[in-house]
């Protein structure tokens, strides 16, 4: 069975060797290279139970 993809908005929660973490629904996820910031809310596509990630745009910064 193929799994379809879902689209969320996530929060960048922690940066960690240069690869920022995120928690779907499912478990957390690494994105490499985002360009975000701790705090920034991004919108992502991944299937459930991957580890594959896409980030699909960013929906709006957190104010310091």
């Amino acid at each position: 069975m193929i799994k379809d993809e879902t689209t969320s908005e996530v929060r960048v929660i922690n940066k960690n060797n240069g690869i920022y973490v995120v928690d779907t629904s499912d478990h957390q996820r690494g994105i490499k290279q985002c360009p975000y910031k701790i705090g920034d809310i991004i919108i992502v596509k991944y299937k459930e139970d991957s580890l594959k990630i896409r980030v699909i745009n960013k929906k709006y910064k957190i104010k310091d």
